[in-house]
Formats: C-alpha cells, sequence, structure tokens
C-alpha cells in the first residue's frame, strides 16, 4: 500500500517579490542616519523611494539565482534612502531642528524656568559654606570663625555642637556627663578674645570669660586652645571644666532632668561639664536634712556639687546623749578622768553636751560629729567625737564614741 506524498504549496513569484520588498524597506529604513532619532522624538518613519525598493528587489532576486548556495549576496547599494550624502544631511538637520524647537519651547515655559532658578540659587546656597571653609582654611578668618562659633554654642549650652569642636579624653576626669547628653540649665556667658598665633607655631590661645549665675568673678582666665593640622585650624583644648561630685549621705538622681542611675559612679569623684549651673535632684531619708545652696556649678578652674547633708533632730539628740554617757563615765574618778582626757568637774557642778559644729561626711554612709562636753573644771570644753553609721538606704544607723578629740576646736 503505498501512501501519498503531502502536497507542499509553493509560495508564487508575487508573494516572494513581496517578501523581498518588505525586506529592502526594513534594511533600508535601519540604515537611515535619522531612523533612530525620529523613534526617540515620535516622528513619521522618512518615506521610502518605491522605485529603488523595487529595484533592489528585482536585482537581489537575480543575484540569489547567480549565487551559489552557501555564499552571501554582495551589498546593494540600492537598499540605501536616497543614499546622496546632501540629502541625507538636510534630513539630519531638520531633524536637529525640529529638537532644537522642543527644547526652545520647554525653555520657555515660565514653571519649568522657576523650578531650574531655585534650583540654581538651592546649589548656590548649599556650595557656598563649603567654598568659604576651603578659602578661609589655615587663615587667621578661619580661627577667629571657630573660637567665635565656639563660644556662641557653648553660651547657648549647645552640648552636639561644643562636642563636634572638641571632646576632652576620659581618663582621671569622666566623660559620663556629656556622653549622657547632660547640658547645664543655665549656661555660662562666653566672652573670648581674638585668637593669638604662637610666632613660628601651629598654636594659637585665646582667653575667655565665663560669667556663671550664682558664682564669683568674671576674671578672663579659661583659655580655648587651637592648633592647625592638616593645614586647618582645631579646637584642641576646649572650655569644659571637670566638676567634683561626691555623693555624702545622699543620691544624686539627675541632672538637668538626665537620670543619673547609670552614670554617676561612686569610685569616680569628677566628671568633665560644660561651664554653668545645673539643676539637681537628690534622695536621702528622714534622718537627714540636705541643704542644697545651688545644685551644680561649674566654672573657670571647675566645679562641684552645692548640696549638703546634715544629720536631722533625731541623730543630733542620739549623738548629744552617747556623747554625754561617754562623759559621765570618765568622771567617777581622776584616773579615769585622766585616761579620758577630760578634767573631773567641781562638785555641784553637771556635765552637758551640744553639738558643737556642723558634721563631716567621713564616706557614703558615715558622719563624724563633735559634741562639746560642759561643766568641767577645764579651761576649755572637752569635745568628744561621736560617728554615726548608717546602712546603705541611710534609714537606720548605728552610734560609735571614739573620745575625746581636737578635731572640731
Amino acid at each position: 500500500m503505498s501512501e501519498r506524498m503531502p502536497d507542499f504549496a509553493m509560495p508564487s513569484d508575487e508573494e516572494l517579490a513581496a517578501e523581498r520588498r518588505a525586506e529592502a524597506i526594513a534594511r533600508a529604513r535601519a540604515a537611515d542616519p535619522t531612523s533612530a532619532l525620529r523613534d526617540e522624538l515620535g516622528l513619521e518613519p522618512e518615506p521610502v523611494d518605491e522605485g529603488a525598493v523595487a529595484r533592489a528587489a528585482s536585482a537581489e532576486a537575480g543575484a540569489a539565482d547567480a549565487t551559489p548556495a552557501g555564499a552571501l549576496a554582495p551589498p546593494d547599494p540600492a537598499t540605501r534612502i536616497d543614499g546622496r550624502p546632501g540629502r541625507r544631511g538636510l534630513r539630519l538637520d531638520a531633524a536637529r531642528r525640529a529638537v532644537r524647537r522642543r527644547a526652545l519651547a520647554v525653555a520657555r515655559n515660565p514653571v519649568v524656568a522657576f523650578a531650574a532658578g531655585a534650583a540654581l540659587v538651592a546649589a548656590g546656597f548649599l556650595a557656598a559654606p563649603a567654598l568659604t571653609a576651603w578659602t578661609e582654611r589655615g587663615s587667621q578668618a578661619e580661627l577667629e570663625r571657630i573660637v567665635e562659633e565656639y563660644a556662641a554654642a557653648v553660651s547657648e549650652g549647645d552640648l552636639e555642637a561644643v562636642l563636634a569642636f572638641h571632646r576632652p579624653e576620659d581618663g582621671t576626669t569622666s566623660t559620663a556627663l556629656l556622653d549622657a547628653g547632660v547640658m547645664p540649665t543655665a549656661p555660662a556667658n562666653v566672652t573670648c578674645d581674638v585668637p593669638e598665633p604662637r610666632p613660628g607655631r601651629d598654636v594659637a590661645i585665646a582667653r575667655c570669660t565665663l560669667g556663671v549665675a550664682g558664682y564669683g568673678g568674671m576674671a578672663p582666665g579659661a583659655q580655648l586652645r587651637l592648633e592647625r593640622i592638616d593645614g586647618a585650624w582645631q579646637v584642641t583644648a576646649g572650655l569644659e571644666q571637670p566638676a567634683w561630685i561626691a555623693e555624702s549621705m545622699f543620691e544624686v538622681v539627675a541632672i538637668s532632668g538626665v537620670p543619673m542611675a547609670d552614670v554617676l559612679d561612686r569610685r569616680v569623684l569628677q566628671y568633665w561639664a560644660l561651664p554653668g549651673g545645673y539643676e539637681v535632684e537628690t534622695r536621702t531619708s528622714e534622718l537627714i536634712e540636705l541643704a542644697d545652696l545651688g545644685g551644680l556649678v561649674v566654672a573657670d578652674g571647675g566645679g562641684g556639687l552645692s548640696v549638703y547633708a546634715e544629720p536631722g533632730d533625731v541623730i543630733v539628740a542620739a549623738a548629744e546623749a552617747a556623747a554625754l554617757e561617754f562623759a559621765q563615765a570618765c568622771v567617777v574618778d581622776a584616773a579615769a578622768a585622766a585616761a579620758c582626757g577630760i578634767v573631773v568637774p567641781p562638785d555641784g557642778r553637771t556635765l552637758s553636751t551640744t553639738l558643737s559644729q556642723q558634721s563631716w561626711g567621713q564616706d557614703a554612709t558615715t558622719i563624724g560629729m563633735g559634741v562639746r562636753v560642759s561643766g568641767t573644771g577645764a579651761p576649755a570644753a572637752p569635745v568628744v567625737e561621736v560617728l554615726v553609721r548608717f546602712a546603705d538606704d541611710w534609714e537606720t544607723y548605728e552610734l560609735e564614741v571614739t573620745g575625746v578629740t581636737e578635731t572640731y576646736g
């Protein structure tokens, strides 16, 4: 049984000619140097020379018949669109003029012009400081500008700006307050003289006056040191001062509103701080009275807490009673009195005790008190020292009488 071979319809000469014509048109448009520009501008394609395309298609068909299998046909100049150089230049110039007309139309738009002008002005404002900084680099003008800006930042209590100029080293004096962002509630009034560069050295000193409320004089004793490093002036020693913070019989809860729970360390006594006055919040027990004379005050040469702890009335009465009991035990006879350092009182006189002067803090939980013993036969009444040892929370205490002392006068 034989199978019939399928019928293959061979394309007609007209169909082959149409296919060649379409390919020739595509090649002609691809070879046109203005075709890409026209596509970008959304213009209509350049009209094709139909006669040239027809001739190219016929020539290609003849060449295909005469060319051996596998060989490439030579390029045909007829496939170019109007290949005359002059015409190509005219068409390209026309396309360029169309682009120029569109650009001018956009530029003449008032909204676009305003936006472009605003962008240029903004760029000028942004570039001006950088240009000024570059032209001033290492000069006297830069030196004076830095001193002026630094003094203004300290006067405003702008801690971030001050530290951008200079940050002190964290060593014997701690930077914990600065690191925690503690700023003075009443910044110092800072004025600095014109900085004076040292002859032949890249060092300059500006003498400054720190005016701090609640603190004495305003002598220009503070110094701002600057050095020229890599051609530019930099602050190498600022106006920050060491502040003495010793918690004795109380706890500093906050400074300038910043909690101190994780900032202060009882093993550290000095902290760097900007000059000025700081509000201080403290805590203690009812057995202790605090005298706040101004919180934390930092000025030229340093500063410290103006907060003092004093024993309350309950502690004073207990200390006086303990000192009296000690003195009475000493004057039972002359030998005991001599051993204690107390003179036996004359007949008919009785002993009494009073707190002789302000107490003093031995450590964070101990207060020393001097109790004067009156009624003895000595020209000067002896003073008995009583130590009050508190628990860590200062809510309970124990008394220790150490004996007669001359410490309290």
